[in-house]
């Protein structure tokens, strides 16, 4: 494999061909626009994807319908629904209960009254600080399932099943749902 960082035009050339040995013609921006027909195989490893700004990068979010979705300034997923109402689905359910709990860095019990018959949970942390979260008191940064600030997790946990967390440090807030068929 061979790298080249800059080719100056004036003092050398460079030529890009198939396998075949047929010559490919490459534009002034760089680009290759020759024709090619059959089939083409492009593969890349390590490939590094930078952080995305909105200064330089678009990223659109559809339904499976095609409907555009967008992220509010809070950093919440919204539909621009018009009049059509939408339908957000999850299993079957017959009840929920949404709680906003407060981890600290002290490790503590999530909803430790839970809803009865719970088959599943939606965690989503709301707070600056990153949770991480576990079977019991034992939890810690170190050993706990971490829940990013701003991102959620859904986990299938009966009414038994207890969750505590904890936090890297200071208060954070986590919105617990729980779900029962």
């Amino acid at each position: 494999m061979i790298t080249l960082d800059l080719i100056d035009s004036s003092s050398a050339s460079i030529a890009v061909k198939s396998s075949g040995g047929t010559e490919l013609a490459i534009d002034g921006s760089g680009f290759i626009t020759s024709n090619i027909n059959g089939t083409v195989t492009v593969s890349a490893t390590d490939l590094d994807i930078r952080d995305l700004s909105s200064a330089q990068d678009s990223v659109e979010i559809k339904t499976a319908a095609g409907q555009a979705l967008s992220i509010d300034g809070s950093g919440y997923l919204t539909v621009n629904q018009g009049t059509s109402p939408w339908v957000v689905t999850v299993g079957n359910v017959s009840s929920w209960k949404n709680t906003v709990e407060t981890p600290t860095d002290t490790a503590g019990e999530l909803v430790s009254t839970p809803l009865s018959n719970r088959s599943s949970m939606l965690l989503q942390n709301t707070g600056s600080r990153d949770i991480f979260i576990g079977p019991d008191n034992t939890v810690t940064v170190s050993n706990g399932v971490k829940i990013p600030k701003g991102s959620s997790a859904e986990f299938s946990f009966d009414t038994g099943a207890d969750i505590w967390a904890i936090t890297s440090g200071g208060t954070g807030e986590i919105r617990v749902s729980e779900f029962a068929a």
